[in-house]
């Protein structure tokens, strides 16, 4: 027995939709109905396809098929569209009727939406040059054109009947994104609120599509990037050009920090509604920002404004000075990259004492010590 069917269903059921019904048969979106063609259907499929059929009616679908199954299935009572097939066996290239349309239409404008598809058996085995029938070439338009594709009349059967269980559309719950049989923790997008980019400037360490490429493969999907860049971003120009970058190669949200210079006091705190906060070296890390005069510290504290977080990198006794210039101009102050065991504890007590402050840290610096170098790197190493 040769058979060959195709079904294609609208996605979520809507009120039109159409199925068609062949040696292949589809579904496509259009009036309530559905379309089910077969131009090989064979006697005995269509028959077995006969009540299924009748349930796509019922539910509303618009049915296409070829000329031979529309013929059998509107002898049935069942308002079946004939479609033309110009790439099946034993057709011609005359058109089935004026204004019919052919079937490589409805794929190329992707109106079906199931694709039923009963490759031939019962030949005893498969040709080797079955990739080139008029089967494959019906189902690989339907793969290509992104259309769901059935292959087994059982299976066809099946999912119509179960269309018919649950009705045109079936219950969803839009709070669940998956049903799994498996325990799973489902965690939001994370946001890295210290990276460092690099671009413009340094490119040989990082730029805007590598570094977000790396974050959204790690579930992070929003990063806050650093001003250590060249030019470094301490002014509407250098802001500018650092914005055009990232929106132009970043694959993720993105916000940036602006650099504090002893000059920059006023052009920073104006920058403030676009930036995510400023950030301050204060000691030796990246040279071209550092700071050492505490009179210029104090002028960005009390002119940035309080909306947005001043965030320091500032170790052992600069980092219990700016904490002390964060109580005496009332400012909340977070602390970059703390390394050591001292850094926390002042943090800690600051803490104790009501101070707004807040800290971050790295996996290694909890985990690694000067100790665990080897011999040789120990004196090169930074305290």
């Amino acid at each position: 027995m040769v058979m060959k069917g195709i079904t294609h269903l609208k996605e979520s059921f809507p009120c039109e939709t159409a199925v068609n019904i062949s040696g292949s048969m589809y579904s496509t979106p259009g009036k309530p109905g559905g379309t089910f063609s077969d131009p090989l259907f064979s006697a005995q499929a269509k028959s077995e396809m006969l009540r299924s059929v009748q349930i796509l009616q019922a539910l509303g679908f618009e049915l296409y098929g070829s000329k031979g199954t529309a013929d059998y299935f509107q002898s049935n009572n069942i308002n079946v569209k004939a479609v033309d097939w110009p790439f099946e066996e034993g057709s011609s290239n005359e058109k089935t009727a004026a204004g019919t349309r052919s079937v490589a239409e409805f794929f190329e404008n992707k109106e079906f939406h199931l694709v039923i598809n009963l490759p031939i058996r019962g030949s005893g085995a498969y040709r080797v040059s079955a990739y080139r029938t008029h089967g494959y070439r019906t189902r690989r338009m339907a793969i290509d054109n992104g259309i769901p594709l059935i292959t087994d009349i059982k299976c066809a059967k099946l999912f119509i009947e179960a269309l018919n269980t649950v009705g045109r559309r079936p219950p969803v719950n839009s709070q669940i994104d998956c049903v799994t049989s498996r325990n799973l923790k489902r965690l939001p997008g994370l946001v890295d609120i210290h990276v460092h980019v690099r671009e413009p400037g340094a490119i040989h360490k990082e730029d805007w599509y590598t570094c977000t490429r790396a974050a959204l493969a790690g579930g992070v999907t929003q990063i806050l990037a650093m001003p250590n860049t060249n030019p470094p971003l301490i002014d509407s120009d250098s802001y500018q050009l650092t914005d055009k970058l990232a929106a132009k190669h970043a694959v993720v949200d993105y916000a940036l920090y602006v650099g504090a210079t002893p000059q920059n006091a006023q052009a920073a705190a104006e920058l403030a509604p676009m930036v995510a906060g400023l950030k301050m070296y204060l000691n030796q890390t990246f040279s071209t920002l550092q700071m050492d005069s505490v009179t210029d510290w104090i002028k960005h504290f009390e002119s940035f404004p309080t909306s947005r977080p001043i965030v320091c990198h500032a170790e052992k006794q600069t980092l219990a000075a700016v904490l002390c210039v964060a109580q005496m101009t009332g400012r909340a102050v977070h602390i970059c990259h703390v390394s050591n065991a001292e850094e926390i504890q002042l943090v800690r007590d600051a803490k104790k004492k009501g101070w707004p402050v807040t800290c971050e840290v790295c996996p290694h610096h909890l985990f690694l010590t000067i100790d665990d170098l080897p011999e040789g790197l120990k004196e090169h190493s930074k305290p």
